[in-house]
Parts: structure tokens; C-alpha cells; sequence
């Protein structure tokens, strides 16, 4: 069986999901959800380099936060003036440690398939960065990120308007809806135009009448409060 692999990579947690392809009326199964979060065992104390998600979390106080715990990754990709961090005595670049996590929601993808997945649909913020170019690059290092992870084809949909299309899939009557998708990282918005008997497949261009985003999100809120 074939399958469609959505890839929902946030700011504070990503998830992953599989559709069958070949017969109507399937619909995706979230596969796994986990938090956006790698840790670092300090060099010694374990035999593993690094976990993520909630095996991270589960690590950090195990081994009494010896190390390093990083997370809110997404954050950084509309950084043009963030080349990396050193850990345990090696360098990682953002997109380096991205791709970690792209890679354990790929392999927990396979296991559900039992089978390869190299092809996926990334979801990204109306903006990464207000900043055309920055944007621009910003999309690319996730991208990028995806193929070291083991995706070769990569293709993005705009988060509201992901999440927009799972609302129509329980309509009844046509609605033109406000989507809003606020995230740890940033809070996105698209009005559109939705119809439960719209075609399967079609590129849906003239049905998205505006969307927009801004880089304000939980972590922001967060910082605030403490």
C-alpha cells in the first residue's frame, strides 16, 4: 500500500501523520506526536548520544539534566545570524539538529507502514520571518533539514490552511471560514473558502482569500510570565 506522509514540524511539538492512497474515503492516522526537544546526555554518563521527544524529557531527569536540552528549534530558522552551538565537542548547526527530529518521526512513520517513506508534505507558518529573503531561507534550511532526515521529495502546505482542510473534511454545506493556528512560535491565519464537494485534488488557489501570520507565539507568552 502506498502512502501520503504529512509532517507537522512546531515550535513546541510536531507530529506525523500516514494516508492511504488508492481508495475512497480513506482517512490519515496520526502516526505520532511528540515534543520538538532533543537532549544530549553528558559525554559518559549513557551510552546514547542523544533522545528526542518525550524519551528526551524522560532522559533529562533520569540522568539529573547532565547534559544538554534544546528545543524551540523552529525559532531559529528565521535567524540569519545563528550559525550553531557546540555539544559534547561537536558542532550543530540548527538544520543538523532539525533533522534529529525529522528522522525519529520518519522511522516511527515506517514502523506503522512497514515501509519506506521517502516523500512528504511539511506544514510551515505564513512566515517564518517578515523578512522576504530571510523567509526565503528559512523554508530552504527546512528543506534541507528534511532530506538529511531521509525524505527525497519534500513539498510545503501553509499550517491554517492544512488545518482548514481537516475542518472542511466534517462539513456539510459550504462555509468561508477564519482559520487561526496559534503555536509556541508563531500564530498564522487564513480566511477561506471551503466546500465539502469540492474536487478531490484540485489546487484550491482561488479559494484561499487571504493569509497572514505573525512571530508571536506560547514561547513569546512564556518569557513574559517568567
Amino acid at each position: 500500500m502506498e502512502y501520503c506522509c504529512g509532517l507537522d514540524f512546531g515550535t513546541s511539538n510536531s507530529v506525523i501523520s500516514l494516508l492511504p492512497l488508492g481508495e475512497p474515503g480513506n482517512s490519515a492516522t496520526i502516526v505520532a506526536r511528540e515534543p520538538s526537544v532533543i537532549y544530549f546526555p553528558k559525554q559518559g554518563i549513557c551510552e546514547s548520544l542523544y533522545f528526542v521527544g518525550e524519551a528526551a524529557i524522560t532522559a533529562y531527569l533520569q540522568y539529573r539534566m547532565q547534559g544538554r536540552f534544546v528545543q524551540a528549534l523552529k525559532t531559529l530558522l528565521g535567524d540569519d545570524h545563528y550559525y550553531g552551538t557546540m555539544i559534547n565537542r561537536r558542532p550543530y548547526h540548527p538544520t543538523d539538529l532539525i533533522a534529529l527530529i525529522l528522522e525519529h518521526l520518519r522511522k516511527k512513520a515506517e514502523d506503522h507502514a512497514g515501509k519506506r517513506i521517502t516523500s512528504v508534505v511539511l506544514g510551515r507558518p505564513a512566515y517564518f520571518s517578515a523578512e522576504p529573503e530571510m523567509d526565503r531561507k528559512a523554508q530552504l534550511s527546512l528543506k534541507n533539514a528534511a532530506r538529511m532526515a531521509g525524505f527525497r521529495d519534500v513539498a510545503f502546505q501553509y499550517e491554517p490552511i492544512a488545518a482548514a482542510f481537516a475542518y472542511e473534511a466534517r462539513l456539510r454545506e459550504p462555509e468561508i471560514v477564519l482559520v487561526a493556528d496559534i503555536g509556541g512560535g508563531t500564530s498564522d491565519f487564513t480566511i477561506m473558502r471551503l466546500d465539502p464537494r469540492a474536487e478531490s485534488g484540485s489546487r484550491r488557489r482561488e479559494d484561499v482569500l487571504a493569509t497572514d501570520g505573525v512571530a508571536v507565539g506560547g514561547n513569546g507568552f512564556d518569557s513574559a510570565i517568567m
